[in-house]
């Protein structure tokens, strides 16, 4: 992994976000600062892009663009295994701000979720 700054763990996930107003620059920076990650090797760059500014850029570099207008996102789309019922409760607590001390809510979240999937709704 890369990161734009000093870490002191080795492989630590890089995580960048760049805000500006509309017409700064943002889209010309971001695809600077790939085009000069292409020069380590083997590695990978998730960007996520509006408008398609980043669509031209990606096929010079060999990369894959998708749309997300074409994607779908839909968390109980999982089956409902114990592991993904536990992976949506703490999808939605940590959507949801819930702080760890709030054992009411997080109790009322996962059973939501097990009676979802106990009672076949899919």
């Amino acid at each position: 992994m890369f990161n734009f700054h000093e870490s002191p763990k080795i492989n630590e996930p890089g995580h960048t976000l760049v805000i500006g107003g509309t017409g700064y620059g943002k889209t010309t920076l971001m695809s600077f600062l790939m085009m000069n990650l292409m020069k380590y090797n083997s590695i990978d760059v998730f960007a996520m892009d509006k408008l398609n500014g980043m669509h031209n850029f990606t096929n010079f570099i060999g990369g894959e663009y998708h749309n997300v207008e074409d994607m779908k996102f839909n968390p109980f789309s999982l089956n409902g295994d114990r592991e993904n019922q536990i992976f949506l409760k703490t999808f939605f607590e940590e959507m949801g701000g819930i702080a760890k001390e709030e054992y009411d809510e997080k109790a009322s979240i996962f059973k939501v979720i097990e009676r979802l999937y106990a009672g076949g709704w899919r």
